[in-house]
Formats: C-alpha cells, structure tokens, sequence
C-alpha cells in the first residue's frame, strides 16, 4: 500500500506540474494575453483537490472565477483541454 501511495503522489505530481506549464503556455495563447494558473487546494499537490486560477487580459488584477463571464469559463476549459492532450 505505501508504494501504490507514493507512486500514486509522485505520479499525481508529475502531471500537476506538465499541466501547470502547459496552461501557463496555452492559455496566454488562446486569450491573446492572461495568466492561469493551478492550485492545489487542501494540504498540498497530491493530498487535496486542484482549482484553476484565470485572468483574461483586460480583467481587473483578480484571479477568482465568479468574475469571469460565461465564454471566459469556456475558453478557460478549452486551455486545460488543450493542455491535457498535450501532455
């Protein structure tokens, strides 16, 4: 069990971090400009849930996701799925 555990972090890590550039990559990309950015929620990447941190160009220096309209969201899920498939 405690190596299944730390393969399963070590591997679980391995792909935050791949995903984590590639975002930062395609997001500026796709939005003409921007930042976005992983997060790890809870106690660290492996032990807690990710969240996605978005700032289209032009938006007010505020990364939270209640203030992005609905096309934002979108294309904020199109860069994760691009990112994922580019991995």
């Amino acid at each position: 069990m405690r190596k299944i555990d730390r393969e399963t972090r070590t591997r679980f890590r391995d792909t935050f971090r791949q995903g984590e550039r590639g975002l930062k990559e395609k997001f500026p990309r796709l939005f003409g400009g921007g930042h976005a950015l992983f997060g790890a929620d809870g106690r660290g990447v492996g032990s807690g849930g990710v969240s996605v941190m978005s700032r289209p160009p032009g938006k007010r220096n505020s990364y939270d996701p209640a203030n992005l309209s609905g096309g934002e969201k979108a294309l904020t899920a199109v860069a994760l799925v691009v990112c994922h498939f580019s991995i």
